[in-house]
Protein backbone atom coordinates (compact mmCIF):
# COMPACT_ATOMS: atom_id res chain seq x y z
CA UNK A 1 0.00 0.00 0.00
CA UNK A 2 1.03 3.25 -0.41
CA UNK A 3 2.09 5.73 1.86
CA UNK A 4 -0.79 8.67 0.67
CA UNK A 5 -3.40 6.00 0.78
CA UNK A 6 -1.73 4.85 3.93
CA UNK A 7 -2.32 8.09 5.21
CA UNK A 8 -5.75 8.83 4.15
CA UNK A 9 -7.07 5.61 5.36
CA UNK A 10 -5.58 6.66 8.46
CA UNK A 11 -6.52 10.69 8.71
CA UNK A 12 -10.40 8.84 7.88
CA UNK A 13 -9.75 6.30 10.98
CA UNK A 14 -8.94 9.42 13.03
CA UNK A 15 -11.79 11.22 12.22
CA UNK A 16 -14.61 8.94 12.66
CA UNK A 17 -13.04 8.62 16.25
CA UNK A 18 -12.57 11.72 17.08
CA UNK A 19 -16.54 12.18 15.85
CA UNK A 20 -16.96 9.09 18.29
CA UNK A 21 -15.42 10.98 21.45
CA UNK A 22 -17.33 14.15 20.94
CA UNK A 23 -20.48 12.44 21.00
CA UNK A 24 -19.37 11.03 24.49
CA UNK A 25 -19.38 13.94 26.58
CA UNK A 26 -17.00 12.93 28.97
CA UNK A 27 -18.43 9.65 29.62
CA UNK A 28 -16.17 7.09 31.46
CA UNK A 29 -17.44 4.33 29.26
CA UNK A 30 -18.03 4.67 25.06
CA UNK A 31 -19.87 1.53 23.68
CA UNK A 32 -18.18 1.12 19.95
CA UNK A 33 -21.05 0.81 16.99
CA UNK A 34 -18.63 -1.96 15.10
CA UNK A 35 -17.65 -5.16 15.82
CA UNK A 36 -14.01 -6.20 15.71
CA UNK A 37 -11.53 -9.00 16.74
CA UNK A 38 -10.36 -8.36 20.04
CA UNK A 39 -6.82 -7.02 18.56
CA UNK A 40 -8.52 -4.53 16.46
CA UNK A 41 -10.63 -3.54 19.65
CA UNK A 42 -7.40 -2.66 21.29
CA UNK A 43 -6.31 -0.54 18.48
CA UNK A 44 -9.28 1.30 17.91
CA UNK A 45 -9.85 2.63 21.69
CA UNK A 46 -5.61 3.32 21.82
CA UNK A 47 -6.62 5.69 18.84
CA UNK A 48 -9.56 6.82 19.95
CA UNK A 49 -7.30 8.01 23.16
CA UNK A 50 -9.17 5.48 25.32
CA UNK A 51 -8.50 1.89 26.58
CA UNK A 52 -10.59 -1.03 26.09
CA UNK A 53 -12.23 -1.48 29.18
CA UNK A 54 -10.99 -3.33 32.22
CA UNK A 55 -12.21 -4.65 36.07
CA UNK A 56 -10.54 -4.32 38.82
CA UNK A 57 -12.82 -4.59 41.66
CA UNK A 58 -16.54 -4.95 42.37
CA UNK A 59 -17.14 -1.85 42.39
CA UNK A 60 -16.26 -1.33 38.79
CA UNK A 61 -17.84 -3.98 37.58
CA UNK A 62 -21.10 -2.61 38.83
CA UNK A 63 -20.16 0.48 37.41
CA UNK A 64 -19.94 -0.97 34.04
CA UNK A 65 -22.99 -3.34 34.84
CA UNK A 66 -25.30 0.18 35.27
CA UNK A 67 -23.67 1.02 31.61
CA UNK A 68 -24.21 -1.41 29.95
CA UNK A 69 -27.97 -1.69 31.65
CA UNK A 70 -28.59 1.98 30.90
CA UNK A 71 -27.00 1.64 27.53
CA UNK A 72 -29.14 -0.92 26.32
CA UNK A 73 -26.40 -3.37 25.29
CA UNK A 74 -27.41 -6.45 24.37
CA UNK A 75 -24.71 -8.41 22.83
CA UNK A 76 -21.38 -9.86 24.47
CA UNK A 77 -18.58 -6.91 23.66
CA UNK A 78 -14.49 -7.23 24.23
CA UNK A 79 -12.74 -6.72 27.84
CA UNK A 80 -9.36 -5.91 27.75
CA UNK A 81 -8.30 -9.51 29.63
CA UNK A 82 -5.83 -12.00 27.93
CA UNK A 83 -4.56 -15.54 28.92
CA UNK A 84 -1.07 -15.42 28.86
CA UNK A 85 1.24 -18.34 28.51
CA UNK A 86 1.71 -19.21 32.35
CA UNK A 87 -2.22 -19.54 32.15
CA UNK A 88 -2.98 -16.71 33.83
CA UNK A 89 -5.13 -13.80 33.09
CA UNK A 90 -3.95 -10.27 32.82
CA UNK A 91 -5.38 -6.82 31.68
CA UNK A 92 -3.41 -5.99 28.56
CA UNK A 93 -4.75 -2.42 29.40
CA UNK A 94 -2.51 -1.61 32.48
CA UNK A 95 -0.64 -4.96 32.57
CA UNK A 96 -1.66 -6.36 35.81
CA UNK A 97 -2.65 -10.05 36.56
CA UNK A 98 -6.56 -10.16 37.16
CA UNK A 99 -7.32 -9.98 40.75
CA UNK A 100 -11.06 -9.61 40.41
CA UNK A 101 -13.00 -11.57 38.52
CA UNK A 102 -16.67 -12.35 37.84
CA UNK A 103 -16.64 -15.37 35.44
CA UNK A 104 -20.00 -16.91 34.22
CA UNK A 105 -20.55 -20.71 35.00
CA UNK A 106 -18.16 -23.19 33.97
CA UNK A 107 -16.26 -20.51 32.90
CA UNK A 108 -13.12 -19.55 32.22
CA UNK A 109 -12.74 -22.82 30.00
CA UNK A 110 -10.27 -22.70 27.49
CA UNK A 111 -12.32 -24.98 24.80
CA UNK A 112 -10.48 -25.80 21.98
CA UNK A 113 -12.37 -25.40 18.56
CA UNK A 114 -11.93 -24.95 14.79
CA UNK A 115 -13.16 -21.22 15.07
CA UNK A 116 -9.60 -21.06 17.26
CA UNK A 117 -7.32 -22.86 15.44
CA UNK A 118 -7.68 -25.27 18.25
CA UNK A 119 -5.50 -23.08 20.50
CA UNK A 120 -8.21 -22.56 22.93
CA UNK A 121 -9.62 -19.18 23.79
CA UNK A 122 -7.43 -16.77 25.12
CA UNK A 123 -9.08 -13.26 25.05
CA UNK A 124 -11.70 -12.33 27.72
CA UNK A 125 -15.45 -11.01 26.74
CA UNK A 126 -18.52 -9.82 28.63
CA UNK A 127 -20.97 -12.46 28.01
CA UNK A 128 -20.98 -15.40 26.09
CA UNK A 129 -20.60 -14.35 22.13
CA UNK A 130 -23.22 -16.32 21.00
CA UNK A 131 -26.32 -15.51 22.93
CA UNK A 132 -27.89 -12.41 24.05
CA UNK A 133 -26.75 -11.00 27.37
CA UNK A 134 -28.64 -11.62 30.45
CA UNK A 135 -29.02 -8.90 32.56
CA UNK A 136 -29.46 -10.80 35.63
CA UNK A 137 -26.65 -13.08 35.47
CA UNK A 138 -23.73 -10.29 33.95
CA UNK A 139 -20.46 -12.18 33.67
CA UNK A 140 -17.16 -12.78 32.27
CA UNK A 141 -16.41 -15.77 29.26
CA UNK A 142 -13.23 -16.89 27.81
CA UNK A 143 -13.59 -16.66 23.97
CA UNK A 144 -11.31 -16.70 20.39
CA UNK A 145 -9.83 -13.83 19.54
CA UNK A 146 -10.46 -13.48 15.92
CA UNK A 147 -14.32 -13.65 16.25
CA UNK A 148 -15.99 -10.51 16.25
CA UNK A 149 -17.56 -8.72 18.94
CA UNK A 150 -18.65 -4.92 20.04
CA UNK A 151 -16.37 -3.06 22.51
CA UNK A 152 -16.04 -0.90 24.84
CA UNK A 153 -13.92 1.91 25.84
CA UNK A 154 -12.85 3.54 28.81
CA UNK A 155 -11.36 7.01 29.34
CA UNK A 156 -7.14 6.25 30.63
CA UNK A 157 -7.73 8.74 34.08
CA UNK A 158 -10.27 5.93 34.97
CA UNK A 159 -8.06 3.25 34.31
CA UNK A 160 -6.78 2.29 38.08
Amino acid sequence: MNMWLRLQIDFFILFIFAQWIVKTNGQKYVKSTDEVNWYQALINCKIAGMELVSVHSEKEQNELEKFVEDSNIQKSFWLSGSREGNDQFYWVTTGEKMQYSKWLVDEPNNVTLPENFHEGEHCVSWGKPSALLNPDLPGWSDWTCYIKLHYVCQRPDNCD
